[in-house]
């Protein structure tokens, strides 16, 4: 086994030191307000525009990219079905998932 390297106490200490480093912080408000602007910057070029939003109904994060001419909606994420799955599992808990009218 020549050359075959064995972790030491010392290894696993640095390795254990680097991944808590590399560990994601949380993003702070001001931070996500800068990335949307520089996002904005590169999509207006195309003649679009990105808007984030909170949905009320779900509290989930709605990214809309939006013609800046027309103001029509070209992509959102999460889609409006899928928002409104989560506002009826929000307000509904377990059992009732999809509302159907007959």
């Amino acid at each position: 086994m020549a050359g075959a390297k064995f972790p030491t106490q010392e290894s696993e200490s640095t390795a254990k030191q680097e991944g808590a480093s590399n560990q994601k912080k949380p993003t702070s408000a001001e931070q996500m307000e800068e990335a949307v602007k520089a996002i904005n910057q590169q999509i207006q070029q195309n003649g679009s525009e990105l808007l984030l939003s909170v949905d009320q109904g779900s509290d989930r994060i709605v990214a809309k990219v939006i013609n800046t001419q027309t103001k029509a909606v070209i992509r959102q994420i999460p889609s409006e079905e899928t928002l409104a799955l989560a506002r009826n599992l929000k307000h509904s808990g377990r059992g009732r998932i999809l509302e159907t009218k007959v």
